[in-house]
């Protein structure tokens, strides 16, 4: 590119009587510069008599569009710096593994900014389980199989004790309500339920579901090939696996003809760790109409999670790093978070929620944004879907896509709506009544053919097929797509950082 730049440098000075009609040296500067002169002031006298904004449009680059501030490469380099904090923990940057050193790392990047940010470490509890001997599963009826841990079933997070012997299961389909398992005639108390994994409901509600009606035990196995790891958010008293896809419908299909049977045996012990939210508080802007942009920053222990949560934390990172090299002065104050244990059930963000509830530090808030897996190998551009907030916040949700969608139209990316159900940090703020809104490329779920035309990839794929696995690294990173989401997400940070009468904004109340 050098080599290209200087053959058409020098091209340009050989040749002068093609530029400026032939005249010589001086009277070419000054005929061109009289030129340029001319052409800038006819220019804002049609911008006048047009009532275009002159000021912004000779303003900065930054003024007019912040996004281009945010480079990818930057982002990457806080992936790889991540992905080489969890090589250091076995290969995890979970709670109790590489968080720590993944908060340490955010922090010790935003140090030189001290004079611009208020920073705050959020320290909190949160109870887990882990397994005391290695767990069990066998199919009894209609024959004998010893299945596999690791291959055939993994126990789910929060996972309680148990020992159930030769006992009927029953299967309920998605297992999302009691009525599923009234119309599978369930027996309360006495069989083991198997449902499948759906995006119609979260694990968290079927082991709750599965709770109520006094399973013996849970195993819900996974719509696609292999395993999957999740986690059920709460403690519960007997034992919940997941199954590989291989062995759940085995099971199903046997039970078309013969009754089966299956033991299972868990023994778990409950403990206590300590852990952390990070924020970063612009000092200027209003501090009654703030803006918090989040992103978890754990991973599972099964893999490093650089797809989820790395794309939205080094997005956010280096968003925060550009406002304050920049010295941005936001009309309303942001905060940049990064949560704490968001893979064991939003634990980070409903902490910090409950606590600003606690103080009183609800209505200063005038919304959140949400940054969580946006970098996906087989993407989609998923904006979340404002129209399906509650009533009372509906308006303002439908306002934060709406500028999302602006950006994706301006710069001619297609985009679609992603589902807006509480399943990221997101959702606490929204159970306060807070606006939300953010972007989302796709988990485990499979890519449509339709899907395809817009976004191309391979259809009948999953968006990542490495979510929640040990392959979330770098390499899972498709780096296009990051850095169209990244430019999106920055630039509707800065706008609604720099909007007057925010809340007015929000609600379409506010008089230009």
């Amino acid at each position: 590119m050098a080599e290209i730049a200087v053959r058409y440098k020098t091209q340009w000075m050989e040749e002068p009587d093609k530029t400026c009609w032939g005249f010589s040296p001086k009277i070419r500067i000054f005929v061109c510069g009289a030129l340029a002169v001319l052409c800038t002031l006819l220019l804002i006298v049609i911008m006048v008599l047009y009532g275009l904004d002159v000021v912004a449009f000779y303003a900065p680059t930054v003024e007019r569009d912040f996004s281009t501030s945010v480079e990818a490469y930057s982002i990457y380099t806080h992936l790889v710096a991540l992905q080489d904090i969890a090589a250091e923990y076995n290969n995890s940057r979970a709670m109790d593994l590489g968080y720590n050193a993944s908060v340490d790392y955010v922090a010790t990047q935003l140090e030189p900014y001290a004079s611009y940010f208020d920073f705050e470490q959020q320290y909190f509890t949160v109870d887990q389980v882990r397994d005391l001997v290695e767990p069990e599963l066998s199919l009894v009826a209609p024959q004998a199989v010893d299945y596999v841990y690791g291959v055939d079933f993994i126990p789910m997070e929060y996972s309680g004790s148990g020992t159930v012997t030769n006992e009927a299961v029953v299967y309920v389909g998605e297992g999302c309500d009691e009525a599923a398992y009234t119309n599978a005639g369930f027996p309360p108390g006495a069989a083991v339920a198997l449902a499948v994994r759906t995006s119609t409901c979260r694990v968290r509600d079927q082991a709750a579901v599965a709770a109520q009606v006094q399973v013996l035990g849970l195993m819900i196995y996974n719509s696609e090939d292999g395993l999957f790891s999740s986690s059920a958010k709460t403690v519960y008293n007997f034992p919940i696996f997941s199954l590989s896809h291989e062995v759940g419908t085995y099971m199903v299909q046997t039970m078309l003809t013969d009754p089966v049977s299956v033991t299972m045996y868990s023994l778990t012990e409950e403990y206590t760790s300590v852990t952390s939210n990070y924020l970063a508080q612009t000092k200027g802007g209003a501090m009654d109409s703030i803006i918090i942009t989040g992103s978890h920053l754990d991973s599972v222990p099964e893999g490093p999670g650089i797809n989820d949560n790395g794309s939205g934390s080094a997005a956010n990172l280096e968003m925060a790093i550009q406002f304050a090299k920049l010295e941005l002065e936001p009309v309303n104050s942001v905060i940049f978070a990064w949560w704490g244990a968001e893979e064991l059930g939003l634990k980070g963000s409903t902490y910090y929620v409950a606590q600003l509830k606690a103080n009183g530090g609800l209505e200063n808030v005038a919304l959140n944004l949400n940054y969580d897996m946006i970098g996906s190998a087989n993407y989609f551009r998923g904006i979340y879907n404002g129209s399906q907030a509650d009533a009372n916040i509906r308006t303002a949700c439908e306002t934060i896509t709406r500028s999302y969608e602006g950006w994706f139209d301006e710069h001619k990316f297609a985009f679609a709506m992603t589902e807006f159900d509480g399943r990221s940090d997101y959702g606490p703020f929204l159970e306060e009544d807070i606006p939300a809104g953010g972007l989302f490329t796709g988990a485990e779920q499979l890519k449509t053919v339709e899907e395809r035309l817009h976004f191309q990839g391979l259809a009948n794929s999953p968006y990542d097929s490495c979510y929640h696995k040990h392959c979330d690294t770098v390499e899972n990173i498709n780096r296009q797509g990051l850095a169209v989401m990244a430019d999106a997400a920055a630039q509707v940070v800065y706008d609604l950082a720099m909007q007057d009468n925010l809340r007015e904004f929000l609600n379409g109340t506010l008089v230009e």
